[in-house]
């Protein structure tokens, strides 16, 4: 329940994050959109992400999905003694994470035949800082649930 829990909450957190950036710099950094438009190829035909529901639908269930996945592959670090289970566990976690984003990022804009036009060197500064929040998130979350769940 803990890894669940950790995921949901660790995404969402993060994905404020994200959109908190993008709204101090005025640019599109929404993630759910951005991954939804990728995933249903709905970019419009000027090139910006998509505003239609099925994007954003697909777009959260993908990305929550993957929060989830990353928060079992802390437990299991946990449970392997890989990492501590603390704030320092989880910054180290989430900055290995966001490593694994920003290369995964990096490589679907760069493939995708219809990449939404979004500033790129922004969108990745600000999902790698995401993945650290991500990963503070998902620390305090097993540390303060680690017995109960």
């Amino acid at each position: 329940m803990a890894i669940i829990l950790s995921g949901i909450a660790g995404t969402f957190i993060m994905t404020m994050f994200v959109w908190m950036v993008g709204a101090a710099t005025g640019y599109q950094l929404a993630v759910p959109r951005i991954l939804g438009t990728l995933f249903t190829f709905t970019t419009t035909p000027s090139g910006k992400v998509s505003n239609r529901l099925v994007a954003l639908i697909w777009g959260n269930l993908l990305h929550y999905a993957i929060g989830i996945f990353f928060s079992m592959v802390y437990a299991l670090c946990l449970a392997r003694h890989s990492l501590t289970n603390g704030i320092l566990g989880g910054i180290a976690f989430g900055a290995i994470a966001g490593i694994v984003a920003v290369a995964t990022w990096l490589l679907l804009l760069k493939l995708h035949p219809l990449t939404p036009r979004i500033r790129i060197g922004i969108f990745l500064c600000a999902i790698y800082l995401g993945h650290i929040v991500f990963g503070i998130v998902l620390a305090l979350i097993h540390y303060l649930y680690s017995g109960y769940f």
